[in-house]
């Protein structure tokens, strides 16, 4: 009677072992086959995402059509704006004909000074400041004629532009202070002027400029009143630059003006959370433009522990409209091509599973007390 109940023991033993085998073993080498008929009933095998929605090539897409918009503007903007309105620190070619030696060009550079005038030989100073070259070329004939000249041959030009400075920063690849050539700008030629924008960059850029403040008259009780006044508010102008590069809607291409400060935010930074049976469960940064899928993601926590299931994962993705959709993989079918690897979203959570018997336990549970609905792969 004991050895019948001894051998129940041993019998009951190897029955329970057999099926912590069959339900518990690790699949952290994926070498099982990945034909699973639980596994099938999760994963009915339809892609993951529709075709183009791959985060990297839509990158990389955006990437190349702003190359393309920037060297347009490139070349459209070669030419000066023969409207520049001359301001201080501006650097001026003159070009005189004759005015030492017959059949002779006399070149002189001036700086323009704060209150806008320039020094001159023999005339001694022009105001030139706030005109366009083609009027200040006539003020500087008009002063050399008859009196030192006769026909005096002129011609004034803009030699470094130093007076109408705006400031890009953040992520291009170039910030810093860059002077405008023409009397308007816009925001893809000082992109150009600044190298381009940064692969941090993010989709939304903002110009910060000084509102308009109406004219202080000569009357004392509007001077005291101006005296009173806060310091001048400025302007915030944010552009979509995924519309204005993607789309090509050009009407987001506005013009920038001296004094504006430009700022091309970084991306937010972006994590997909790992959970469950994993070596290293825990938040994972990673690059929007690069992208994460899911066996990056469990690459990233060190592989399955030994009570993980690659059969037994799913991805938990928030929605637009504020609630929770779980999507079931088979991680174990992904490693072995059956299926194609599963794009992640920033804030999404992965989560692995262990037996394959308490799968359905374990993705009700978390289903029933959070809240969140099950809803098959597309």
């Amino acid at each position: 009677m004991k050895k019948v109940r001894i051998i129940t023991k041993v019998n009951m033993f190897a029955a329970l072992s057999l099926c912590i085998v069959a339900a518990g073993c690790s699949n952290m080498d994926f070498g099982r086959s990945p034909a699973s008929r639980i596994g099938d009933a999760f994963d009915p095998g339809k892609p993951f995402v529709a075709e183009g929605e791959d985060p990297q090539a839509i990158e990389e897409a955006r990437r190349e059509r702003l190359e393309q918009v920037l060297a347009e503007w490139v070349k459209q903007s070669g030419v000066d704006d023969e409207d520049y309105r001359i301001g201080p620190e501006d650097i001026l070619r003159i070009d005189i004909l004759s005015l030492e030696r017959a059949n002779e060009t006399a070149s002189l550079k001036r700086t323009v000074e704060n209150d806008g005038s320039i020094s001159l030989p023999w005339v001694g100073r022009v105001n030139v400041g706030g005109l366009i070259p083609r009027e200040a070329e006539q003020l500087v004939r008009d002063a050399y004629d008859t009196r030192f000249l006769r026909n005096p041959q002129i011609s004034v030009t803009v030699d470094q532009h130093r007076s109408h400075a705006v400031v890009m920063t953040g992520a291009v690849a170039k910030p810093g202070v860059y002077f405008l050539k023409r009397s308007s700008a816009s925001i893809l030629e000082i992109i150009s002027m600044a190298g381009g924008l940064a692969a941090a960059a993010g989709n939304e850029l903002l110009i910060l400029r000084a509102a308009e403040t109406p004219a202080v008259t000569e009357d004392a009780d509007d001077v005291d009143a101006a005296e009173d006044q806060e310091p001048a508010s400025h302007d915030a102008v944010m552009v979509d630059l995924r519309r204005l590069v993607e789309d090509g809607d050009i009407r987001l291409n506005v013009s920038v003006r001296a004094g504006d400060v430009i700022s091309v935010p970084s991306r937010r930074r972006a994590f997909i959370y790992v959970l469950g049976y994993v070596q290293g469960p825990g938040a994972r940064e990673f690059d929007p433009k690069q992208g994460i899928t899911a066996l990056n993601a469990l690459a990233m926590s060190g592989g399955l522990s030994p009570q993980g299931r690659a059969d037994n994962v799913f991805i938990v993705r928030e929605t637009q409209d504020g609630g929770r959709r779980v999507i079931p993989i088979d991680l174990a079918k992904i490693a072995h091509g059956v299926r194609p690897d599963l794009p992640m979203h920033a804030g999404d959570t992965m989560v692995v599973g262990s037996s394959v018997l308490m799968k359905m336990t374990e993705f009700i549970r978390p289903t029933v007390s959070t809240g969140m609905s099950y809803t098959p792969a597309p």
